[in-house]
């Protein structure tokens, strides 16, 4: 029984020797390193000059129109053929050997193709794009995430792996994509060209954490690889350097912690928000096609739903801000609701599912503020022709004051004179105006009848309290 157990105890340790072994051989990263051919490599596309300067232009004019039409495949495009990667390894390349020549032309080529870059898109969209919208392409590339160090992290592994081995792989196109350095770049000369410094600061900021994330990841994998060191140096400065780029990792990562969390909580309002329009809002007799969050002061939002088919009533709009609310939650702080609607039909809805865009959008809500300042300028008119009819002169106890105090009036017409404006749709204030007809003209001399008319005009101001009346 013993023997027996020895026995499997020997097989089931030479399968996990074995397992151990293919384990090992599977992910063994410094098979078949070409070491010296991938320093020479990278150094020798270092440098940003010449016909590299034209292809990064050009990279980042296409980046830029792709940018500026939300075409994905035409950013793509740019990417793959963008010459940034190059300095970008150099750097991380250069400090884990040690090379000091090396860190010194990558930092300088680096530098030169940020600024052609930046340069090249911000003439784009300063003097040659009839365009020039913060399109969602752009806006994209302004909130750096902790996914977006993750993904340069990844890239930057993949990167320099696939360059170091002696059978080279088609990964590197690839890494070009994840990464994404160009359009970071294009997008921080948008925000130049516009003055849009929150737009700048972002982009710029997610593409240093890119760059710096690949320059960190190459510099770990070369020293992994035990890349042969240029020029020697001990371990203590060694373990003082790593520490140095460990830190500075950790310390360019924490904003974008903050940033996930304010990501990750705007996709939650969106799906509750998203949630309310399906059930409150969609039905068969309207739908909302497009909904937007606008912050118009640093406490206040407003959702505005974009509205075909037949239009919600003034009266539900209240509660469809408290069933907003409601599913909101803690969410749903100073968040109002704006419907934008036109009375569109549904058939001409399903028209125009696939031609929305921000130019109508923006048509949409000029028509609905017009409605409304019309709806705004009629209650205001009805609610002067109200006061016209319900307030009227007192023309009986005016009749007997001024027959008592001027015998010579034989009668007294009284009327409101009302002015209308129709240019501007607006009534002017009412004006009294009082006809007097004295008892014979003959026996009053004319500046005896403009003396009664001053008396009688003061008169009437103080005793009704008249600010403007017409004595005729």
């Amino acid at each position: 029984m013993k023997k027996e157990t020895k026995q499997v105890q020997r097989s089931f340790s030479l399968f996990s020797r074995s397992i151990w072994k293919y384990l090992k051989e599977l992910v063994d990263l410094k098979e078949d390193v070409d070491r010296q051919g991938t320093i020479d490599a990278v150094r020798k596309y270092i440098p940003v000059k010449g016909y590299n300067v034209w292809i990064l232009i050009a990279a980042a004019m296409i980046a830029s129109i792709g940018l500026d039409t939300n075409s994905s495949a035409v950013i793509i495009g740019a990417m793959l053929i963008s010459p940034l990667m190059s300095p970008i390894l150099g750097i991380g390349m250069s400090i884990g050997i040690n090379d000091r020549s090396m860190l010194s032309l990558s930092l300088q080529n680096f530098f030169i193709a940020i600024s052609v870059s930046i340069l090249a898109s911000y003439l784009y969209f300063e003097f040659i794009t009839p365009l020039g919208f913060l399109t969602s392409e752009l806006e994209a590339r302004t909130k750096p995430t902790i996914l977006d160090v993750g993904v340069a992290l990844f890239g930057g592994i993949a990167g320099i792996v696939a360059g170091s081995h002696k059978d080279k792989t088609n990964a590197l196109p690839g890494v070009a994509i994840a990464t994404a350095l160009m359009p970071p770049l294009c997008t921080t000369g948008y925000g130049l060209a516009k003055s849009n410094w929150a737009v700048f600061g972002g982009a710029i900021y997610l593409f240093f954490i890119n760059a710096f994330i690949i320059a960190a990841t190459t510099y770990f994998i070369v020293r992994f690889l035990n890349f042969p060191l240029t020029k020697y140096i001990d371990a203590r400065e060694q373990r003082k350097t790593n520490l140095y780029i460990s830190a500075f990792i950790i310390l360019i990562s924490i904003p974008s912690f903050y940033i996930l969390l304010n990501t990750l909580n705007k996709i939650s309002v969106n799906n509750k928000i998203n949630q309310f329009v399906e059930k409150e809002i969609n039905d068969d007799t309207h739908e909302a096609f497009d909904r937007e969050l606008e912050k118009t002061t640093a406490d206040s939002t407003i959702l505005k739903i974009y509205l075909g088919g037949e239009s919600i009533a003034e009266k539900r709009i209240p509660v469809l801000q408290h069933k907003l609310r409601a599913y909101l939650g803690k969410d749903s702080t100073n968040i109002h609701l704006k419907l934008i609607q036109t009375g569109f039909s549904r058939d001409k809805l399903d028209r125009m599912k696939n031609e929305i865009n921000a130019e109508v959008k923006q048509n949409m809500e000029t028509f609905m503020q017009l409605h409304e300042e019309k709806d705004a300028q009629i209650a205001a008119l009805q609610d002067k022709v109200k006061l016209l009819e319900t307030d009227s002169i007192p023309i009986e106890e005016i009749k007997k004051e001024l027959h008592a105090l001027y015998p010579e009036i034989q009668s007294i017409s009284c009327a409101n004179r009302t002015t209308v404006t129709f240019d501007s749709i607006e009534v002017k204030s009412k004006l009294p105006v009082i006809e007097l007809d004295w008892v014979d003209s003959l026996l009053l001399s004319e500046p005896q009848i403009v003396d009664f008319e001053k008396r009688i005009y003061k008169y009437m101001q103080v005793r009704f309290g008249y600010d403007t009346l017409v004595l005729e």
